[in-house]
């Protein structure tokens, strides 16, 4: 052994010290005093809370990253020194958002469309029927007879329309019911 040498490293388990770092971009939504969640590979689904006691005053400027310090309570002191962690800081409240693929948006000229199938309702006992639901088919009508179907030769004049015969440059009328 030498003088200066390393005989044993001391460690505080409870309070245990995380630091992390984030984005300056999200430096507006912190504050000392705010509430982390902290959760560990080691201990699936649980999760450890503590509270930031310190941002850095100074942005990395290589990584434009914002130095934080929390504190979490371990009295079971299972949260150890070089521990891999995720850290998560709850900024805002909760939104709730509705996602939808692509291509179940229609794209107009004036605007977006989405369209919402929802159950209907069962109608009530005597109550109109409700709108857009289909409409009664009338009865069949009776088929007509070849007989009542007007023939070429009724009494009404036949339609004209121009042509222009491919041979002649002369527009010539022509005969069509």
């Amino acid at each position: 052994m030498n003088a200066g040498d390393k005989l044993v490293t001391l460690q505080t388990l409870d309070p245990i010290y995380v630091d992390f770092t984030l984005p300056q971009q999200q430096l507006a939504g912190l504050a000392v005093g705010q509430v982390v969640n902290l959760s560990v590979d080691t201990f699936p689904g649980q999760s450890f809370s503590g509270k930031i006691n310190a941002i850095s005053p100074k942005v990395d400027a290589a990584t434009r990253n914002v130095q934080i310090e929390a504190t979490i309570a371990n009295p079971k002191q299972v949260l150890l020194p070089g521990m891999f962690a995720n850290v998560k800081i709850d900024i805002g409240g909760t939104q709730e958002r509705l996602t939808l693929p692509s291509t179940a948006v229609t794209y107009n000229p004036y605007g977006s469309t989405v369209y919402v199938v929802k159950p209907a309702e069962p109608p009530k006992a005597g109550a109109p029927a409700t709108p857009g639901a289909p409409a009664p088919r009338p009865p069949p009508m009776p088929r007509a007879s070849r007989s009542s179907w007007p023939s070429r030769s009724s009494s009404r004049p036949a339609r004209r329309a121009a042509t222009r015969s491919p041979s002649s440059r002369a527009w010539k009328p022509a005969r069509w019911w």
